[in-house]
């Protein structure tokens, strides 16, 4: 038995999710994703998730009783939260640590020159550097961009 809440939030995150631009209903979209969310993240002592099914990729799945058809007339099976591990990293406390006690600190561990950013205004501000040597050491990156679609209304109000 699927509890409802879950399923009927499952459901407006759904019917939202392709509305949301164009109806004004993002708070409901993320409120309504929010809500599946957590309920689906819910685990017990041991770790292990409360509700749903994992899959072999260690994403969590919470199937529909039966598909669904969104506002984006698009059929539904369920919702997922999909697993994005993170990359593997070092803590670099405790590899100095390790490293010093190993007697291996003078092999792992460099220093880094570090260019002190807050030091060049104060240096500016001082007249130790000027404003053209400034300006000189100071780079802009090129601009990223991402598509958006326009709307007419946008373009009739110009």
């Amino acid at each position: 038995m699927i509890p409802s809440q879950p399923f009927r939030d499952a459901q407006l995150y759904l019917w939202t999710r392709s509305e949301h631009l164009s109806c004004g209903c993002l708070k409901k979209y993320n409120a309504a994703g929010k809500k599946v969310k957590d309920w689906l993240a819910l685990r017990d002592e041991s770790g292990r998730f409360l509700h749903g099914e994992t899959d072999d990729a260690g994403n969590q799945v919470f199937w529909f009783p039966k598909p669904i058809t969104a506002a984006d007339q698009v059929e539904y099976a369920g919702v997922m939260l999909k697993a994005r591990p993170g990359s593997a990293f070092f803590d670099e406390e405790e590899v100095v640590e390790f490293a010093r006690r190993k007697g291996l600190a003078e092999r792992i561990i460099k220093t880094v020159e570090v260019v002190d950013e807050e030091q060049l205004y104060v240096l500016y501000q001082e007249g130790e550097i000027t404003e053209r040597e400034l300006r000189e050491l100071t780079h802009y990156p090129e601009p990223t961009y991402q598509l958006w679609p326009v709307r007419t209304q946008e373009i009739l109000d110009e």
